[in-house]
């Protein structure tokens, strides 16, 4: 950015433009044009594109919570009437906000294995949600099986990757095509163990701070 070795910190909060028309072309492609810090700005758009390098996807988005990463990308990808398909134990959060969506007309359901999954999967169903290792049971997934039997079905593949961060696995690498894309939480709370922790989520003590980031690869997913 601007050719710093060290990327300057954007502490405002506002940006200017020239005439009203110029600000109202930005607001209307806020994705790509920095109005206001809360939409994006230069700092946040840093992180993010390096973020999205560091999971090997197209594209990141910075939250503050891991909750928000996950609620905003189960939202962003079913609509009324749609399934999501849940692949083993996963963050209890996550289940709490999957019930919430029920009175939203949006379905979900728990599944151990992929044998269940065959009988679970309906004609609505749009999302398999899996975590690898899992929320406190440590369960661990075979994510390329995994991701090729929900593309072999036509499903979008989310994963919870917060324990592992991409620091030991990467899963957006780990088969898929275009039609596939993994939405990535990379870590819910930047936290170190202390006895026991969870990957993303707390498990009995927690550093550091909170924050939580959906990295994305398939064009029609990042876009």
């Amino acid at each position: 950015m601007l050719g710093a070795v060290n990327p300057p910190v954007f502490e405002n909060s506002l940006f200017t433009f020239e005439t009203a028309e110029e600000l109202g072309a930005a607001v209307k492609d806020e994705d790509e044009r920095y109005v206001y810090w809360r939409g994006t700005n230069p700092t946040v758009d840093l992180a993010q594109r390096k973020l999205a390098a560091l999971e090997r996807g197209e594209r990141a988005k910075c939250f503050g919570s891991g909750m928000g990463a996950i609620s905003a990308t189960i939202s962003s990808l079913v609509s009324a009437g749609d399934h999501v398909l849940v692949l083993g134990a996963v963050y209890g959060p996550t289940t709490q906000f999957l019930r919430y969506l029920e009175k939203f007309g949006v379905s979900h359901t728990h599944v151990d294995d992929l044998a269940a999954g065959d009988s679970a999967i309906r004609p609505s169903t749009r999302i398999l949600y899996f975590e690898s290792p899992s929320y406190m049971a440590y369960q661990i997934v075979d994510i390329t099986e995994v991701t090729a039997w929900a593309r072999e079905r036509g499903l979008l593949t989310v994963m919870d990757n917060t324990w592992s961060t991409p620091l030991f696995q990467k899963p957006l690498t780990m088969g898929g095509g275009p039609r596939r894309a993994l939405a990535v939480e990379v870590r819910r709370r930047a936290q170190r163990p202390r006895g026991r922790r969870r990957r993303g989520a707390v498990a009995a003590g927690q550093a550091a701070g909170v924050a939580g980031v959906p990295a994305v690869r398939g064009r029609d997913v990042a876009a």
